[in-house]
């Protein structure tokens, strides 16, 4: 009995001891989960050790710790020591390096259980004061030594001894075999993110110069379309001049005076920007009354005010504020920022400029009271956006990015306004609140002590300075100004000449082009693609020319806008362009553009190139109006049309049987009207009249008659009818009439069907 006794007791200790076992092993196993799992979320291999270090203080419950990283040459590289609060124990402790040159040695963990009775080591007395006990084992990878995990002081728990145990040394020997892996994980996770990061900082700096190319392809090639115009209206009235083929020299030496002076003004730009940048420009400055001379140059402007009927409005507090300053460079800060202003300003707008004397320098806070002149010149036009504010004055940049170039320019103004300011230790600022009003402010120190000696004119230097204020600030807005009447009365059914509608934003480039065609052509003009949309859905025009860079609407936007809507997807385009790369052309061409032309080009080759569309839409009307069954009639149309130029565009196919299926099913009413036609088809009766005439070259009327007697003699083929009955089944009121008709259309009398 006490034999089974036994027996029982001693499988009871044995469970119980698997028991502990397994405690043991969920313990450590939790301990290394929680390890990994922190290591894991750590930003560095620095704060991987600080987690380990911390997670094995905590399961182990010591004081202190440290983990010493090593070389392939057992050298300490690097020491991580976790202390606590207020210890006692030197960041350097000397035991330190004896116990981890013998970890090092040995290759195996090693505990002291109490310091002052071991004797493998040598230890000052104070040593032995604050250490207790320590307990340390290798860290492996791949079966080298990379470090060494230390831990020193066991920490009271109840009646226990302040001594780490064996089972501490089992635990922190587990904990330090996995802790080389996590260390080289993050180690190789930090060089990943340093290399992720270093992609980021590349493709951030890729984006940036990528960036700039932009901005400074924008610019060439907007610098290059401001640069072919004007030269086209030079080089076209001179080739016409020479020729001796106008009278008309006082016109044509306008153009050219006018456009040399545009063209003359942005090369000037370009050099005063380059000037600036070398360091070769120089102030000249000298003492003027800033108010009168600010008033001089605003009211050159009084004219335009009043032909674009824009409120232009000046004070000042004083009537004299003496100012140091160049003239020939005020006049063009005030100009370009004027310029803008009226540009961008909309009739029955406003301009208002100030003058007053401030207390404060520029970019400084306040200094004494008159200490600098503040010129503010507000607009109450579009606004400009905040995000673009900060880049206004860049160089080359341009707020409207766009590729209709709402409002022409090169973006070369104000950065040139700024540099010039700033060359009179001045400051200039912006705000803005868009769509409603836009203020900048000039701001210039007074006196002449920011001056250097050279910076002042003196003497004869001083002289008289012209006043270069250009004339053509009446000819860039006019040029650029938006007609709002389109009250223009045009008979449509005038068909016996061809109307060409020229859509062209620049007014001498308009007026070049219709001089050279109205001769031979209707012209018709619009100076923007939104325009030149609503003008060619209203007059149905035979062809258009068309410019590539436009105010509202490119060219590009206006041929996919005309290409897709039933109206006008059938008129052949011509764009104008300065762009001269390949990619732009493909652009245009693919966009449904019939004919690609580079400015400058010769108006001569224009002429040829109308004339040639022109006689590809005649074939396609001479295919069309071949008397033929509907059947055939639409069959071979689509065979014959489906090559070549001369290819008919899927929604004019559909346009055309759109129109076929409708007759089919009006075919016996006899009073069936264009007007109904039209309405049928979504169009008005001079837009259906105009379309049916550039696809068929027929009137609709004739249309509709062919449609009437190619069905006539179909039935008469099949036997469906004697004549007379057929002739009131396709809508003629008199078979006699009927007979007529048929043999003007096919050559023969209908009888000659039915033997």
């Amino acid at each position: 009995m006490l034999s089974k006794k036994n027996k029982f007791e001693n499988r009871i200790q044995e469970l119980e001891n698997k028991l502990a076992s397994f405690q043991t092993a969920v313990t450590e196993l939790k301990v290394l989960n929680e390890i990994a799992v922190a290591a894991g979320k750590a930003e560095n291999v620095e704060k991987t050790l600080e987690l380990i270090l911390n997670k094995t203080l905590s399961f182990i419950n010591a004081e202190h710790g440290a983990i010493f990283l090593v070389s392939e040459r057992n050298e300490v590289l690097e020491t991580f020591i976790k202390l606590a609060r207020n210890s006692k124990l030197n960041k350097k402790t000397h035991i330190g390096e004896h116990i981890t040159g013998w970890v090092l040695a040995k290759k195996a963990p090693l505990i002291i259980k109490d310091l002052s009775e071991d004797k493998r080591f040598k230890t000052t007395e104070e040593e032995k004061k604050i250490i207790k006990s320590l307990i340390c084992s290798p860290i492996w990878f791949e079966g080298k030594i990379i470090g060494i995990l230390q831990m020193i002081n066991k920490k009271k728990e109840r009646e226990r001894k302040p001594f780490f145990t064996d089972y501490d040394l089992s635990l922190i020997s587990i904990i330090s075999a996995q802790a080389g892996q996590i260390i080289e994980n993050s180690k190789l996770q930090q060089v990943n993110f340093e290399k992720k990061k270093e992609a980021e900082i590349a493709k951030l700096e890729t984006e940036k110069l990528q960036e700039l190319d932009r901005l400074k392809t924008n610019f060439f090639t907007n610098l290059s379309h401001e640069f072919r115009t004007p030269l086209t209206l030079i080089l076209g009235p001179a080739e016409k001049i020479n020729s001796n083929t106008s009278n008309d020299v006082t016109k044509d030496s306008g153009i050219i005076k006018r456009n040399s002076q545009r063209l003359l003004k942005l090369v000037n730009q370009l050099l005063d920007l380059s000037g600036l940048e070398a360091g070769k420009t120089k102030l000249e400055a000298s003492k003027n009354n800033i108010i009168s001379f600010v008033k001089g140059v605003v009211l050159s402007f009084e004219s335009l005010s009043e032909e674009k009927d824009i409120a232009l409005k000046i004070s000042s507090e004083k009537e004299i504020i003496e100012l140091y300053f160049d003239k020939e460079k005020m006049i063009k800060i005030l100009t370009n920022i004027l310029s803008n202003a009226f540009k961008y300003t909309k009739e029955d707008g406003k301009i208002t400029v100030s003058i007053t004397e401030s207390s404060s320098l520029p970019g400084e806070a306040l200094a004494k009271p008159g200490s600098s002149v503040e010129i503010k010149i507000r607009d109450t036009g579009i606004g400009i956006p905040k995000e673009e504010i900060p880049k206004l004055f860049d160089r080359f940049y341009q707020v409207d990015s766009s590729f209709t170039k709402e409002y022409e320019g090169t973006g070369i103004g104000l950065a040139l306004t700024k540099e010039l300011v700033e060359l009179h230790h001045g400051s200039i600022s912006v705000e803005s609140e868009i769509g409603k009003w836009t203020e900048f402010t000039l701001q210039f120190p007074v006196g002449r002590e920011h001056l250097k000696d050279e910076e002042i004119l003196t003497g004869e230097k001083e002289g008289k300075t012209k006043t270069l204020i250009s004339k053509e600030n009446h000819y860039m807005t006019k040029s650029s100004e938006e007609v709002t009447s389109e009250d223009i009365e045009i008979d449509l059914l005038k068909d016996d000449k061809t109307i060409i509608l020229v859509v062209e934003d620049n007014y001498d480039m308009r007026e070049y082009i219709k001089e050279f065609l109205e001769g031979d052509y209707l012209v018709e003009e619009a100076i923007n693609g939104e325009q030149g949309v609503r003008k060619a859905e209203k007059i149905i025009p035979d062809l258009i020319i068309s410019d590539m860079m436009m105010p509202k609407m490119d060219g590009n936007e206006l041929t996919r806008l005309l290409r897709n809507n039933e109206k006008t997807s059938h008129i052949p385009i011509i764009i104008l362009t300065a762009k001269t790369g390949q990619e732009s052309k493909l652009e245009g061409l693919e966009t449904g553009a019939d004919d690609y032309l580079t400015k400058p080009f010769d108006i001569k080759e224009l002429q040829i190139r109308i004339a040639n569309l022109i006689k590809i839409r005649k074939r396609l009307q001479v295919t069309f109006g071949k008397g033929e069954s509907v059947s055939e009639h639409t069959e071979n149309f689509s065979r014959q049309t489906q090559t070549g130029k001369e290819k008919l565009r899927n929604i004019d196919q559909k346009f055309i049987d759109k129109v076929i299926k409708i007759i089919n099913e009006h075919i016996s009413d006899e009073g069936f009207s264009i007007e109904q036609l039209g309405s049928e088809v979504g169009m008005s009766r001079s837009q259906v009249h105009r379309k049916i005439r550039a696809l068929t070259g027929l009137p609709p009327n004739a249309h509709v008659r062919k449609i009437r007697l190619s069905k006539a003699k179909e039935m008469i083929k099949n036997g469906e009818g004697n004549i007379s009955e057929i002739s009131y089944s396709v809508g003629f009121s008199s078979p006699v009439y009927f007979s007529k008709c048929f043999k003007e259309e096919f050559g023969y009398p209908p009888k000659n069907l039915t033997g």
